[in-house]
């Protein structure tokens, strides 16, 4: 429960940095008349679509892949076989 509770507050500590930067450093968005609030909604909507569709797509293709890696062996060679398999099925 902590160690969730912990991953959590990293993942929002890195998101909170990476919103920093992008306003701030590449689009450098003034900081007055309510921009951080509008640019923030807008991340955060950005944030929970991706969250919200592009996870859950991508959790069967990284299961196969951990299992396959899991069940017969840890080497590299078994990361590549099973990235080989999702490219053919």
């Amino acid at each position: 429960m902590l160690l969730g509770l912990l991953i959590q507050l990293v993942v929002a500590a890195l998101l909170g940095a990476l919103f920093e930067s992008v306003t701030r450093r590449v689009f450098r968005l003034p900081s007055d008349y309510g921009m951080p609030a509008l640019t923030g909604l807008v991340f955060g909507l950005l944030i929970w679509l991706a969250a919200y569709f592009a996870v859950p797509a991508l959790i069967p293709q990284l299961m196969v892949v951990a299992i396959h890696c899991l069940w017969h062996d840890h080497r590299p060679s078994a990361w590549r076989a099973a990235a080989a398999a999702l490219r053919f099925n």
